[in-house]
């Protein structure tokens, strides 16, 4: 969907909002009258986020934040964004690195989609990773992937 077509449908949503609204307000039905209006303003949000790539980052900057993982029994580990679809709702990029402490606990904080997939795909036995492991990522929001490289750290504090 363009710009053009955007504000076109914005501003037909809003004249809809707006004819309804008075209508139903002249027959005291308030509660249907805010439930027309929430409607168009949701419809609005979901237009906005297909149109404008910057809408998505907006609307869930904080909603899947994720700085603890599920983590038993497994090494500290580094995470290394290996290929990334430059555009990524995140904004990941290739290089971009992460710390996963013996706890779960991820500086600085991932997407929920990359938490996930990094926590079901490493190290299926803890007591001996070896290597790195390649986990793949699929974005829910902009249908983009990214590969994350899982490094073990051992002892000494050197990544396997």
């Amino acid at each position: 969907m363009s710009r053009t077509q955007f504000w076109l449908s914005a501003g037909g949503i809003l004249i809809w909002t707006a004819v309804v609204g008075a209508l139903l307000l002249s027959r005291d039905l308030l509660d249907i009258a805010i439930m027309a209006a929430i409607l168009p303003v949701a419809a609005l949000i979901a237009l906005s986020i297909r149109t404008f790539p910057w809408a998505a980052k907006l609307i869930s900057e904080d909603l899947y934040q994720v700085h603890r993982l599920r983590w038993w029994n497994r090494p500290a580990a580094t995470v290394i964004a290996v290929t990334s679809d430059p555009r990524c709702a995140r904004g990941y990029q290739v290089g971009d690195t992460w710390t996963i402490d013996e706890h779960g606990a991820v500086s600085p904080r991932l997407c929920q989609a990359a938490a996930i997939a990094i926590e079901d795909r490493t190290f299926p036995e803890a007591a001996n990773p070896e290597g790195e492991v390649q986990v793949r990522c699929s974005c829910p929001l902009s249908h983009r992937e990214v590969t994350f490289a899982v490094h073990a750290i051992t002892a000494n504090g050197h990544a396997t």
